[in-house]
């Protein structure tokens, strides 16, 4: 597979029948019962949301994001699809822009959480740059996340 191939597809199903599946590598599966969310990394299902991980999975609605001088990025509850959201380490958060984050620590004063940019492989991962793939859209039930930039590594 070359790497602008790689098209991020959500499978969603019940967890019985997600389990039993042989999803190809890259892809995310949401169980439409249970509320588990996985991501099959290096063969194997990795839990991101739900079961005793608890993560949640928080959508964006921010600007393309730059890193801040400790190389964190930034996000804000106001830059979040459900302000009243109540987000901790460990959680996700799917940006607009197709990028994905992952939340290491949240300032409940200030209402900063600091992420590091995850980077979303179609071939499992890897060492090397990045490169860009330009005008991708998600579309998640009836949502689409606008057109921009997505990193695709590995």
């Amino acid at each position: 597979m070359r790497k602008s191939d790689f098209i991020f597809r959500p499978i969603r199903g019940e967890e019985a029948n997600l389990l039993r599946m042989n999803a190809p590598e890259g892809a995310v599966l949401f169980a439409i019962d249970t509320g588990k969310m996985w991501m099959i990394v290096d063969g194997k299902k990795v839990v991101l949301s739900g079961g005793t991980s608890g993560a949640a999975v928080l959508y964006g609605t921010a600007d393309a994001k730059e890193a801040n001088e400790e190389g964190k990025y930034e996000f804000t509850l106001d830059e979040l699809e459900n302000e009243d959201a109540k987000p901790k380490a460990g959680d996700l958060i799917l940006n607009q822009n197709g990028t994905f984050f992952k939340i290491t620590s949240y300032d409940s004063l200030t209402g900063i959480m600091y992420c590091d940019l995850i980077a979303v492989s179609g071939s499992g991962g890897g060492g090397g740059g990045g490169i860009i793939e330009r005008d991708v859209d998600i579309t998640w039930d009836d949502k689409t996340i606008k057109q921009g930039n997505t990193y695709i590594y590995g």
